[in-house]
């Protein structure tokens, strides 16, 4: 009997192949890669349609991620919950995404690489980014197919109106290959979109230098440092060039720091902004770990000021007599405060009813999404104008019944039933099924001139739009006019400043030397500080005057208190009125702020501006040498994070004393 019900064997090998090979093109396809078009992962695009089909806009209230989380399971995506709310809470970190799609309430993790609260404590809508992924789905814009059980409709990619793929950036692991494409500015983005559309005939002959005037680089939505050059041995190489024009790079970035004077003739090393998906918490713990083991000389505390209101600040005290700069440069060498992020471009791409694979290059992304919008539009074209047609037929045949309505009430009040008058209308008046139904669901008030005339009126309106529409579906030139017009209104209603700074200089290569947000925010000429009644002002010294003006404004009602001339490596020591001093290089001095903008205390102003062209003795050594930690703390005060926060791109707190 066991005999008769043994299994037929198979060859291993061959099945082993055919298994693998499932499963890789499964995982590759349905899993670890983003679409070009939208992208998003299957899961990010299933989360994000869930929480359209909710009701989850941005502007109504957030609902439990528990909830969210059982939609997409039940509905769309039928794996771990784990899985699912990983990739929630990801669209909906600041620090993770450089425009988040989705707007979380509650602990989402931070930079420390905290975890965020289980799913029933959370809340989650789309933000109005996330929005823009999926406006006019409901436009037959895109393709749906069934769910896992066919039970349900969803979208095979989402009708994006920017390129979330470029901006947001994307990195997963398949079986053989793998993406990891960085995050970037929507501004600039959006900028290159435009000078690729208004030059679409030549497409395939615009190069990756002449997108790169749009699009330096990446933008890191934790700002940081990119060196453009890398030496690999031959010579300095532009890694963004290379990795914009083949898909692939090596890129070098760095944390933002400085150094600032502290009591005692000590130093300290400030960090600001950390490399993109690195750790403060993991950083912290390689810095102790390499100071043990004696790599890393010179340190004497390391600490963690960080907080909500003010942002990362790692503070690494210098030993007294050691060489700030050479800290600084261990700290690079056996840290995570220099990276390398390998771009990987890899992303799905349509071809020939499916989706491969591909290695794209900056242009090949935005002409992929050029085109995919062309179709949207297109797409969305088309149903209105089916919609506008429909409609325009009811009116019509509205104007008609109201034109003699005399007939029409006779034919209603003869017939026995309402399919008989509907027949009655179709052979009297030569209608359609469609126009008869519509007029015996007519409301009596149509029957007023007021409503005819509005038919009237509506009558004129769908015909000049279906005019349009026409033209639009016509005209490939009009429909990349479109991409243009809403790329415009996306950037100037999404668009902000760039976050990391890219080292342009050809002799700024990584490794040979140290760069500090001092050097960044270097002025190359003289500048002049001007302190009024007012605030203060910072202006470059060639050509400049101070003339005060007529009428009631800031100007013409502040005093020039003083006025200094700073060399551009001077620093500079500015005196409030309650016996508080802030010293910084010129370059951290805001272009214009005033007295609220620098966080002075009510009452306070400032007094005095002096340069100092050599640094003197620690401003407060025998008032501070001997503080602790915490009383050191709390004297720094608002005004030192406020007046920072007030320049231009300014993202590290000079020292307040």
């Amino acid at each position: 009997m066991i005999r008769d019900l043994e299994m037929p064997t198979l060859p291993f090998t061959p099945e082993l192949d055919r298994a693998y090979r499932l499963y890789a093109a499964k995982t590759i396809e349905d899993r670890a890669l983003p679409d070009v078009r939208d992208g998003c992962k299957p899961v990010q695009r299933r989360i994000l349609y869930a929480m359209h089909d909710m009701g989850l806009r941005a502007d109504r209230p957030q609902r439990k991620c528990a909830r969210i989380v059982g939609e997409v399971l039940g509905k769309y995506h039928p794996h771990g919950d784990q899985s699912v709310y990983g990739s929630l809470v990801r669209m909906a970190q600041p620090f993770a995404q450089r425009e988040v799609l989705i707007d979380g309430q509650g602990n989402f993790g931070s930079i420390d690489g905290d975890g965020a609260a289980a799913m029933r404590y959370t809340e989650a809508r789309l933000s109005p980014a996330g929005e823009l992924l999926l406006s006019d789905i409901d436009a037959d814009t895109v393709d749906f197919a069934d769910n896992f059980d066919n039970s349900l409709r969803e979208p095979m990619v989402l009708p994006t109106a920017f390129p979330n793929l470029l901006v947001n950036g994307a990195s997963g692991i398949a079986v053989g290959m793998a993406t990891n494409i960085p995050p970037h500015n929507l501004g600039e983005v959006a900028d290159a979109i435009v000078h690729l559309v208004r030059n679409w005939e030549r497409r395939e002959a615009i190069e990756a230098p002449e997108l790169m005037r749009f699009v330096p680089g990446p933008d890191f939505p934790t700002g940081g440092l990119i060196y453009r050059w890398r030496d690999e041995g031959s010579g300095p190489r532009d890694s963004i060039l290379d990795a914009y024009s083949t898909g692939q790079g090596r890129m070098i970035v760095q944390a933002r720091m400085h150094i600032e004077p502290a009591a005692g003739g000590k130093s300290h090393i400030i960090i600001t902004e950390l490399p993109y998906n690195v750790q403060k918490s993991t950083l912290l713990e390689r810095i102790a770990r390499e100071v043990k083991d004696g790599r890393i000389t010179g340190m004497s505390d390391l600490r963690d000021e960080s907080d909500y209101d003010d942002g990362l600040r790692v503070v690494v005290e210098v030993g007294r007599g050691a060489d700030p700069q050479k800290v600084m440069a261990e700290l690079l060498k056996y840290s995570q405060l220099q990276e390398t992020f390998g771009c990987i471009a890899l992303a799905l791409v349509p071809e020939g009813g499916s989706l491969r694979p591909r290695l794209l290059s900056l242009r090949k992304m935005l002409v992929h999404f050029v085109a995919f919008r062309l179709t949207v539009i297109e797409r969305r074209t088309r149903h209105e104008l089916a919609r506008r047609r429909d409609r325009l037929h009811i009116v019509e045949g509205l104007l008609k019944a109201l034109a003699d309505i005399d007939t029409v009430v006779q034919i209603i009040r003869q017939s026995k039933n309402p399919e008989t008058a509907r027949e009655a209308l179709m052979a009297k008046l030569a209608l359609s099924e469609i126009q008869a139904s519509a007029i015996l669901d007519m409301p009596l008030r149509r029957l007023t001139a007021l409503e005819i005339g509005k038919l009237k009126d509506e009558a004129a309106e769908l015909k000049t739009r279906i005019k349009q529409l026409e033209a639009l579906l016509a005209s490939e030139q009009l429909r990349l006019e479109v991409v243009v017009e809403e790329t415009l209104a996306i950037k100037a209603r999404f668009a902000s400043p760039r976050r990391t700074v890219i080292l342009e200089a050809s002799d700024a290569v990584a490794g040979t030397h140290v760069v500090t947000e001092s050097q960044l925010r270097q002025p190359g000429e003289p500048q002049t500080l001007l302190l009024t009644t007012v605030g203060i002002e910072r202006r470059p010294a060639a050509g400049y005057r101070y003339l005060p003006g007529d009428g009631l404004t800031g100007r013409a009602t502040a005093s020039l208190i003083s006025k200094v001339t700073v060399p551009p490596t001077g620093e500079v020591l500015l005196l409030s009125s309650q016996g508080r001093a802030w010293r910084q290089a010129v370059g951290f001095v805001p272009e214009k702020a005033d007295a609220k903008e620098l966080g002075l205390e009510r009452g306070e102003s400032l007094i005095a501006a002096l340069a100092l062209p050599e640094p003197p003795a620690a401003v407060g050594e025998g008032d501070g040498a001997g503080a602790g930690q915490g009383e050191r703390r709390r004297r720094r005060s608002a005004w030192c994070w406020a007046a920072a926060r007030a320049a231009s791109s300014a993202r590290c707190w000079p020292t307040w004393v």
